[in-house]
């Protein structure tokens, strides 16, 4: 199942984010435009740099994508990644293999999330409403 999350707020995405970090092995970010940033990241974090991923839609066509870590996970809270503030990187999507179970769509305020049964349980504790999604 997938759903659909628009009306958040900070603390709800933080811990819907908090919530699905534990369960990724992959993150991939947008570039949204270029900066020394992104060197820095790509040093810090072994990213490896990623061009056209087919079912992504961005300005740069770039990507970056890490592992899943504790530095990771720190730097996406530190700097806001989560939110659209003109960061260099947005637009997070999590993998747990090969399948992407957490995205945002910052300027948007979206989150979709690929969810199982015990996952929507979760949702429904933090009393956030969400839309079911169809797969495509």
């Amino acid at each position: 199942m997938k759903i659909f999350i628009e009306n958040y707020t900070r603390e709800d995405i933080i811990n819907i984010f908090n919530y699905y970090y534990d369960k990724a092995e992959i993150i991939y970010f947008n570039i949204l435009f270029d900066s020394a940033d992104e060197e820095s990241f790509i040093s810090i974090f072994k990213a490896d740099l990623i061009f056209k991923k087919e079912d992504k839609y961005y300005s740069t066509n770039k990507m970056l994508k890490v592992k899943s870590s504790q530095e990771v996970h720190d730097y996406i809270l530190k700097n806001d990644i989560l939110f659209c503030n003109n960061n260099f990187i947005e637009d997070i999507s999590m993998f747990k293999e090969e399948n992407e179970i957490f995205a945002t769509i910052t300027h948007e305020k979206y989150i979709i999330i690929h969810i199982e049964k015990i996952d929507l349980s979760y949702i429904q504790k933090l009393n956030i409403s969400y839309n079911l999604m169809p797969y495509h």
